[in-house]
């Protein structure tokens, strides 16, 4: 959240270049961490606060002027209806006359590479406010750990602009041979960006770094040039920060009196989600605490941990300390120095982020022997700043005797002021004014006590469905889980679906049944929770959902051999209302068939009796309606739902034929439902178009449309065809179709009996005039006949699709967006259909760097329907 931009400016030539080389992104990237702020207070285990006016760490107005002193109060900072929000007020506080939040993910959370997406909103800024959704590196010291801005707003800028409220910036900055780096880009709205929630995006890998709003991308910047660029910073793991500033150098407003944007302002965020590739780097503090007696710098001294000089920790001496020898404590090793006097002295013990929160009741202890009455410190780095306790000669010595012998030192966490030992970088630190006098320092044996033993997570894994199953519409899916707890017991196990709960169970075997799923691609996962409530959530398994399948007898013409009167005719058995019914005459034998319109191959028949049922009958089959073929033989029912499943028999009309009631009554019937594939294959029916361009073929077999374009001599050489297809009164769906010598072909899945509309688009010989005949569609039905050719309009050109879905931008060099579609399957293919990428839509957006330029197509399968896009690579 730096306000300085001296831009380097040689971006924009090395974005297009590393755009054109940069490799396809993975797209089945996984949710690894979310907070949707649904519970009653913020969550200690993601987030953490900086306090005060940065005055406390010599960084007055937190570098840039700002006016406000940030608290932790559930006045700045709380969550609310679901959403974190961060509130400014004008108030007079400490030192400042306004207050408001930051929060970080410091120690809590960092990553390296991912998308990061954010739902926020952000209030009246006119003029004075500073709302920020951004991101600091964990290693080094700013500007050299990096910076990554996803959203600023409120700039001087924007202010002498008169767009305060509709410009959105991006940034990034870094350490460039030893100077401040930056490279900033706007994005202005054509609408007030104030007035309601928006997506905030950042794509981040080893290439780009991309940042969005609702889907448009807005700021792009290569990182791929490490030491070209001194981009260092780029490629090592970030945390979080969210925060809403007053004033400072980026709005311009200097003084409290210059604020003039409503307060409170509210900036508030409905959730924030990150999804990462396998490869990314992702570090947890809840997942990394440590517990019982954790070694700093000891030897002999039992311990559950401890650090690796070297690996995770580094001694620094920071100033006017010459080691000098000495006997240690313990083992072989001894922190022994000499400090001059007349000059400060210090050293410190530099790890990775370690969490040590359970260690708050515990102790600080080490071993030291000195003879020096000089005044020292003793500290801990943490996310919070650096906390110190002063040992003054005579004052509070934690069991130091100054009498040149070995002592233990023991110091209460507890003594500590706004120490977060959740998210600890320095575990320990001497520090000195100049000495009147020569100093000899020893220090041995460090190590932190009385970490209370951490809950471990539960473990918990999805059994069934496994990964790719299928269902129909209006199947029951069975999900179960197996859940363990190592340090006590599971209390419950949720089930999801595309992040929604639909239930839980609280005893083993963990299982939920899910009725009422709908068509599409479903991302279950199972959430433990155990007695400590520590949570876990599963791998996720993704299954389809395939729409339910067609009751071919549906308001299809019947014929009964009789019926009990004038209103329960044969028709009210097939007319999906479950109220409605046929009913025969009190006598045996009776029957009723369906004619289904064309041959099908019969799976299954399921029959739904009034009370007055047929106890013997048989499910029969046949091409004329005449002869009859028996498939499933009943005898001795009773019950009132009869489900025919895994039946083999074709034909045109199926039968139910009664030979015994189950009661004195007739026979009656609340709905007949028939189901199958399409049978046997029709003759091809042909076309022309009127002005001769081409020729088509159109067929039924194993229940695909089999459709092929013909090119005539006017196109003679055409290298493309689409076929766009209408079933009933739908709208049209385009397909490319396959060239195959020079000829296209397209096959479909249809079912029998259904009328259809098609046309084609085409292109004119080799080149890129195209036509087609989207004025006068030929027609077909399909198992049966077709209509023949009807006219193709010459020189008329229709619309692709019409398909809600969109595709942008167009030309596109190197993301593909899609309007209309968050997370579906899409395929791209040449112009001649050959495949070149098939992916997954990730947050509306698919990465196409890597296809060389020129002119393709994409299939976007969704539950909205298909759609077919042509679109240019540049």
């Amino acid at each position: 959240m730096n306000s300085n931009y001296r831009t380097i400016h040689l971006r924009k030539v090395w974005l297009l270049l590393m755009a054109c080389l940069a490799s396809a992104t993975l797209y089945a990237q996984t949710l690894v961490w979310e907070d949707n702020f649904d519970g009653p207070s913020i969550d200690g285990n993601k987030w953490t606060f900086d306090f005060g006016d940065g005055c406390e760490r010599g960084l007055c107005g937190w570098g840039n002027s700002e006016l406000q002193y940030y608290t932790s109060r559930t006045d700045n900072a709380r969550i609310e209806n679901g959403n974190l929000v961060i509130e400014a007020k004008r108030e007079n506080f400490q030192t400042r006359e306004f207050t408001s939040a930051r929060l970080k993910s410091e120690g809590r959370m960092h990553f390296k590479y991912g998308t990061l997406e954010a739902r926020i909103k952000v209030p009246n800024l006119a003029n004075g406010l500073w709302p920020a959704y951004w991101m600091l590196g964990t290693t080094g010291n700013w500007p050299a750990n990096g910076e990554i801005d996803m959203m600023e707003m409120g700039s001087a800028a924007a202010i002498a602009a008169g767009v305060t409220n509709r410009r959105a910036g991006a940034a990034v900055h870094w350490d460039y041979q030893g100077s401040q780096a930056d490279f900033g880009e706007d994005y202005t709205s054509a609408t007030d960006l104030t007035t309601g929630y928006h997506i905030y995006k950042l794509t981040w890998d080893s290439q780009f770094i991309r940042v969005f709003i609702d889907n448009i991308e807005f700021f792009d910047f290569a990182i791929s040039d490490i030491a070209g660029g001194s981009l260092e910073e780029f490629h090592i793991p970030h945390y979080l920060i969210l925060n809403l500033a007053v004033g400072g150098t980026y709005t311009g407003v200097m003084s409290a009196a210059g604020i003039t944007a409503p307060l409170p302002g509210k900036m508030e965020i409905d959730y924030i989600r990150l999804y990462q590739n396998s490869g990314s780097t992702l570090y947890l503090g809840s997942a990394n605490a440590q517990s019982g007696t954790f070694g700093v710098y000891t030897e002999n001294t039992p311990v559950n941990n401890q650090l690796t000089y070297g690996v995770d920790a580094n001694l620094y001496l920071w100033n006017n300390l010459t080691p000098i020898s000495a006997t240690p404590y313990e083992g072989s090793q001894v922190m022994a120095y000499r400090a001059n006097a007349g000059a400060w002295f210090g050293l410190g013990v530099a790890t990775d982020y370690k969490n040590m929160s359970s260690f708050a009741g515990g102790h600080l202890k080490f071993h030291m022997k000195t003879s020096s009455t000089a005044t020292f410190k003793v500290g801990i780095s943490t996310a919070f700043g650096d906390s110190w306790i002063d040992f003054v000669n005579g004052g509070q010595q934690y069991g130091l005797v100054r009498d040149g012998n070995w002592h233990e030192v023991s110091i209460p966490f507890s003594a500590f002021y706004n120490l977060d030992l959740y998210s600890v970088k320095q575990m320990f630190m001497v520090v000195a004014d100049p000495p009147a006098a020569n100093v000899d320092i020893f220090i041995d044996n460090i190590y932190y006590s009385g970490g209370a033993v951490t809950n471990t997570p539960p473990t918990v894994s999805m059994t069934s469905p496994t990964a790719g199953a299928t269902f129909i519409q209006g199947q029951s899916i069975t999900i179960n889980a197996t859940a363990a707890d190592a340090n006590g017991s599971v209390s419950k196990v949720e089930f999801y679906a595309d992040g929604v709960k639909l239930g839980e169970d609280t005893s083993s075997p963990y299982t939920y049944t899910w009725t009422g799923a709908t068509p599409g691609t479903k991302v279950l996962t199972a959430k433990v929770t155990d007695n400590g409530n520590a949570t876990t959530t599963s791998s996720s398994v993704s299954i389809t959902v395939n729409a339910a399948a067609t009751n071919l007898a549906l308001n299809k013409t019947v014929t009964v051999s009789s019926t009990e009167n004038a209103t329960l005719t044969g028709a009210a058995a097939v007319d999906g209302n479950g109220t409605t019914r046929w009913s025969s005459a009190f006598s045996d034998p009776q029957w009723i068939y369906v004619d289904l319109g064309a041959t099908y191959n019969i799976n299954r028949v399921k029959v739904t009796w009034e009370a007055a049922y047929g106890k013997d009958y048989q499910v029969q089959v046949s091409s004329n309606a005449s002869s009859w073929t028996s498939i499933k033989t009943i005898t001795n029912n009773t019950a009132l739902v009869n489900d025919h499943t895994g039946l083999s028999g074709s034909g045109r009309y199926v039968r139910v034929n009664g030979t015994a009631r189950g009661t004195a009554y007739g026979y009656s019937i609340y709905e007949l439902e028939v189901y199958g594939t399409p049978g046997t294959s029709s003759t091809a029916c042909t076309g022309t178009a009127a002005n001769g361009d081409y020729r088509y073929e159109v067929s039924t077999s194993g229940g695909n449309v089999n459709w092929k374009f013909i090119p005539l001599s006017p196109i003679q050489g055409s290298t493309l065809s689409i076929i766009y297809v209408k079933v009933g009164s739908g709208g049209y769906a385009g397909y490319p179709m396959t060239q195959s010598g020079s000829d296209f072909t397209f096959s479909q899945a249809q079912s029998n009996g259904s009328a259809l509309t098609f046309y084609f688009t085409y292109r004119v010989g080799n080149t890129t005039t195209e036509r087609n005949s989207s004025a006068n569609p030929h027609s077909y039905t399909v198992g049966t006949t077709c209509s023949g050719a009807r006219t193709a309009a010459p020189e008329t050109f229709a619309a692709e699709s019409e398909s809600p879905i969109e595709i942008f931008p167009n030309p596109v060099k190197h993301e593909l967006r899609v309007k209309g579609v968050s997370e579906a399957p899409i395929k791209i293919t040449d112009v001649a259909g050959k495949e070149i990428l098939n992916g997954e839509l990730k947050a509306g957006a698919i990465e196409v760097s890597s296809i060389p330029s020129g002119i393709y197509i994409a299939i976007i399968r969704s539950n909205r329907g298909m759609a077919v896009k042509r679109f240019l690579k540049q």
